[in-house]
C-alpha cells in the first residue's frame, strides 16, 4: 500500500479555491468595497523599501530606517526584518496588484 493512501486526508485541500476573497489587503494597499485600492501614504513606504533594497540596502538596515523615520506599520509597534522582508518578497515575486 502506497505510503500517500494511508495519510489522513492527503490529497485534501491541495487544491485552491476558485474564488479567493482578501481579507486583509496587503501593505500599501486597502479594501473598499472588496476591491483594492492603493493607500498612497502606505505606498510611499512601499516605494522607499523597493528604492532602499535595489540600493543594496539589507532587510534590517531597511527596517531601522523606517524606525528611524518614525513611520510605522500597519499593525506592529515598529518594522523589524521580517515585515520588510515580506514586502520586498512579494515585490520580488511581481505580484500583480491594482
Amino acid at each position: 500500500m502506497p505510503l500517500r493512501s494511508r495519510v489522513v486526508g492527503a490529497g485534501k485541500g491541495s487544491e485552491k479555491p476558485a474564488d479567493r476573497t482578501l481579507k486583509v489587503a496587503p501593505y500599501g494597499y486597502c479594501l473598499i468595497e472588496g476591491k483594492l485600492v492603493v493607500d498612497p501614504k502606505e505606498h510611499a513606504i512601499v516605494q522607499m523599501i523597493e528604492r532602499s533594497w535595489h540600493k543594496g540596502m539589507s532587510h534590517r538596515a531597511i527596517a531601522k530606517q523606517l524606525n528611524g523615520l518614525k513611520l510605522k506599520p500597519r499593525r506592529a509597534s515598529s518594522w523589524s526584518q521580517t515585515l520588510v522582508s515580506s514586502i520586498i518578497k512579494r515585490l520580488s515575486n511581481q505580484e500583480k496588484l491594482p
